[in-house]
């Protein structure tokens, strides 16, 4: 959980309105992931539902209700709930999920840049195009941030890069 900590730290040292929506738009795309990967089908209408309303935080048409208006106490209650229970889910599955949770903070900061004298190969913007090339994403744009290079999309979504990035390799903790 530090790492993750540190993800965000770096990625987002201060988040706008449409970064938290985006930010949720993920959260609630990875529920989907998780349904896809139970045997639910595509094409079911709970995950047609799921990913309506991941596009929607995604893309800033949602919230209805502004943020303000949020019941944050309940809804920090609910993010912790949802921490304690996909432990007691992926332990009573017998998955080594605190392995598994490095593995993804490790492959998350490798998204990053670390910013050392002389070794940049490649030029911040040549990256940022190549990003572009080899992705959907467009307006890519990089910042230094607490001694990393980060790499954002036109929405402020974290892109990765290139150079560093590295899948998480999951299957040694199942």
């Amino acid at each position: 959980m530090k790492d993750t900590e540190l993800f965000f730290d770096i990625a987002k040292p201060k988040w706008e309105p449409k970064e938290v929506c985006t930010q949720m738009g993920v959260h609630i795309e990875e529920v989907g992931e998780m349904f896809e990967a139970m045997g639910f089908e595509a094409d079911s209408t709970t995950l047609d539902e799921i990913n309506l309303l991941a596009n929607h935080y995604k893309t800033h048409k949602y919230p209805a209700v502004e943020m303000s208006d949020w019941d944050r106490a309940n809804l920090l209650d609910s993010l912790c709930d949802q921490y304690v229970t996909l432990i007691g889910v992926a332990k009573s599955l017998g998955m080594d999920i605190k392995g598994a949770v490095q593995e993804v903070e490790d492959s998350n900061l490798s998204k990053f840049l670390k910013i050392e004298e002389g070794t940049l190969k490649m030029d911040l913007d040549e990256i940022c195009v190549l990003i572009e090339k080899r992705t959907k994403y467009k307006g890519v744009y990089s910042k230094p941030v607490l001694g990393y290079h980060v790499f954002y999309d036109e929405n402020g979504k974290i892109m990765k890069n290139p150079s560093t990035y590295f899948e998480p390799d999951l299957s040694k903790f199942i």
